[in-house]
């Protein structure tokens, strides 16, 4: 994701933020747009059919969900959620022990009961951060990830070195960051090109 998500001024919800709603029922959906319409200006009030569309044209949107109870419908709209990025407020009416197993990945979104009176500012902004905290998250991960599959590439490009070149680790380490330095490369980049390069060769 890009870095502006977690500019200061991307964190605060405003007037303007656009938000979708989606309810299940329409008299719910009417008397939810009422409540939100009282701090929000960008509203989109749509079926669940339609909610992909509407995401793909706002994809700046905070998503709210009003929902009888969970169901298999909502699984597919938190996974839709995730796979966005978007921010979800999740409103269910009933919420019983044996729904629980429908409410998968319950750290990117947020879960009130419907019957939640008053100003929902502070609960759209709790969502945003609940979201952009789990694509922090996410990119930590996926940066540990990387840095240990990039420490295997060069274990293995250093180990070709000091075979080839009858070098011992610390030297072959440094040719390694030597070059990466030098081609503004990463090591990991330069590992895998080097170890390509020699497999291209013994073939």
């Amino acid at each position: 994701m890009a870095q502006s998500l977690f500019d200061s001024q991307s964190l605060l919800i405003t007037k303007n933020t656009p938000l979708i709603i989606c309810c299940d029922n329409t008299e719910q959906q009417v008397k939810l747009c009422a409540q939100l319409a009282q701090d929000f200006e960008d509203i989109t009030a749509c079926s669940l059919k339609q909610l992909p569309e509407r995401v793909q044209n706002q994809p700046s949107a905070c998503l709210i969900m009003a929902w009888q109870k969970p169901c298999a419908e909502l699984v597919c709209v938190i996974e839709f959620a995730d796979k966005k990025s978007i921010p979800l407020l999740l409103l269910t009416q009933q919420l019983n022990h044996d729904d629980a197993h429908y409410l998968v990945g319950g750290n990117s979104y947020v879960l009130l009961p419907l019957s939640t009176e008053g100003s929902l500012v502070g609960w759209v902004q709790y969502a945003k951060n609940v979201r952009l905290n789990e694509i922090k998250q996410t990119q930590t991960i996926q940066k540990l990830h990387q840095k240990l599959e990039d420490r295997k590439y060069v274990d293995q490009a250093k180990g070709l070195l000091m075979k080839l070149h009858h070098l011992d680790e610390q030297q072959a380490y440094q040719a390694l960051r030597t070059s990466a330095m030098k081609n503004s490369q990463t090591l990991g980049q330069v590992a895998k090109n080097l170890i390509a390069t020699l497999e291209n060769i013994s073939l």
